[in-house]
């Protein structure tokens, strides 16, 4: 299943249109769409951080994720490129000052930028980054109900921080322009699904011993399976890059401290 959010009708036009969602009526609380064939489920949340994780915390509650289900926040932003659109690496919270990364395992052909979620979006902030009213706040109520590397965020810039002068037409135009994007998308994730449903089990054995010697905590541990995962779909020799750093001396590690440096050169040499 994927879970679109939307803060705006007119960013999820698009998606009811294309893959005809039907509108849940017994949702009274946000508008909700899904179609159970297309494996999509779509909340439009209304502007704001507060709003935004509000809804994505009501559809995962009513609706409960599985591991391998996705997280899709689309919509618009403001930024220098007007009409471009960007997948999101690294979202920062003005209000706090945090800083999240979704752990993007796979590529979709997009460019890529970070994006900064303000409380308001004021034209004199714009640089050369993205703004948003609601990016961070999907992540962190999202965070609670899937995994980070099945969150995707992607932007279509609208206007150069004056939304007031962007009415609901032209973003619908804005997101219209990148209609195969989006498709291409929806069916890379359900195919990504799809090929996971299909591939074998890891030797249990094998992945334990690698975590041992990594000294990985439960959470590294999860992320470990991952990127093997992701090897294994991508076609990448994981068995052959584990041998060789065992035998380059670099695994098994003394501690903790240098398991985490392992494991993120382990993460680079598969990526």
């Amino acid at each position: 299943m994927i879970y679109i959010i939307t803060a705006l009708y007119s960013e999820a036009q698009i998606f009811i249109g294309q893959y005809h969602l039907k509108k849940n009526v017994a949702n009274t609380r946000f508008q909700e769409f899904f179609r159970e064939e297309e494996q999509i489920r779509l909340i439009i949340s209304g502007p704001g951080e507060i709003a935004a994780a509000a809804a994505v915390a009501s559809l995962c509650t009513l609706y409960p994720p599985s591991e391998r289900d996705w997280l899709f926040h689309v919509g618009v932003c403001a930024g220098a490129q007007t009409g471009e659109i960007f997948l999101c690496h690294k979202l920062i919270e003005e209000t706090t000052g945090k800083t999240f990364y979704p752990d993007l395992l796979y590529r979709y052909g997009l460019p890529e930028s970070a994006i900064t979620t303000a409380a308001k979006i004021r034209e004199e902030s714009v640089g050369a980054g993205l703004i948003d009213l609601e990016a961070c706040a999907v992540y962190q109520a999202g965070s609670y109900f899937f995994q980070t590397h099945r969150m995707l965020f992607v932007k279509v810039v609208s206007d150069n921080g004056n939304p007031k002068q962007v009415t609901a037409e032209q973003i619908g135009r804005y997101m219209q322009a990148h209609r195969e994007r989006f498709v291409q998308i929806i069916s890379m994730l359900n195919e990504i699904t799809d090929q996971e449903q299909k591939e074998p089990p890891m030797q249990e054995e094998r992945i334990r011993q690698l975590s041992g010697d990594l000294h990985c905590s439960k959470a590294m541990e999860d992320s470990l399976r991952q990127y093997l995962r992701y090897a294994c779909l991508a076609g990448i020799d994981a068995p052959g890059v584990i041998r060789q750093m065992y035998q380059s001396g670099l695994l098994p590690c003394a501690g903790k401290k240098e398991g985490k440096q392992r494991f993120e050169e382990l993460k680079k040499r598969l990526l």
